[in-house]
């Protein structure tokens, strides 16, 4: 019997699905997503707790008990992959200590989430990464790549529509990518980073809130940047 995961490790929050042994290729449309820590999603966030990683919420919670804290590591992948590479590293250990139960259950393949852009070398070693964390049969695939047969197998996407271009957009936390698909196949990717994204829109909308606040003088801490985005 053979399992079938799929990973979504974004820049601010991370998700798993699965498909399970003989219904698997029948079940396509209805993956199930995985229960991480009683969440359905967890923050991309890593820290060390007695000498081990702990992810998401638990960082959080874990006060001065957890050290070593970091958070939208992803992003950072291409311009530091030192550093970037080794919290990726940890977060990917304490994601398979979350997913123990589901990965011991059976024989598995498991697709990680990429971002187009990237090159073939650095997905594989983005993807090793996952591996030396303990994640076997890995295989890197596009993030809108893999948005767009979700919106296939999910989303009843006809054949007539498949044939067509398309332009798929993975609208992420702090990046946003693109794939150009001609016929089924992924043609002229690319991704911008760090420009716009969820969580950088959410920053904006912070930093408008207490510029306006009324409570802003009283409390000179919470003065902040002006928002490039209002």
């Amino acid at each position: 019997m053979i399992n079938y995961f799929g990973i979504d490790l974004g820049d601010g929050e991370t998700s798993a699905a699965g498909l399970y042994g003989e219904r698997a290729f029948q079940d396509m449309s209805h993956p199930e997503q995985l229960t991480l820590a009683n969440r359905q999603s967890i923050l991309t966030v890593v820290g060390t707790r007695a000498g081990k990683p702990v992810v998401g919420d638990a960082v959080i919670v874990g006060g001065a008990q957890v050290f070593d804290v970091r958070s939208r590591f992803k992003s950072r992948y291409l311009t530091d992959p030192a550093e970037s590479g080794r919290n990726v590293a940890r977060f990917a250990k304490g994601l398979r200590e979350l997913m123990a139960g589901r990965l011991a259950a059976g024989e598995y393949e498991l697709a990680l989430g990429c971002p187009a852009g990237w090159s073939e070398s650095t997905r594989a070693e983005y993807a090793k990464l996952a591996a030396d964390a303990g994640f076997q049969n890995l295989h890197p695939v596009s993030e809108s790549r893999a948005a767009f047969l979700y919106a296939h197998y999910s989303a009843g996407l006809s054949r007539e529509n498949l044939q067509r271009s398309t332009l798929v957009i993975d609208f992420g936390s702090s990046t946003i990518d693109f794939a150009y698909i001609v016929d089924g196949k992924q043609n002229n990717v690319g991704v911008f980073g760090d420009t716009l994204g969820g969580g950088l829109l959410d920053r904006c909308i912070y930093d408008a809130a207490v510029g306006n606040s009324r409570f802003r003088i009283r409390f000179p801490s919470l003065r902040m940047r002006a928002p490039r985005c209002f």
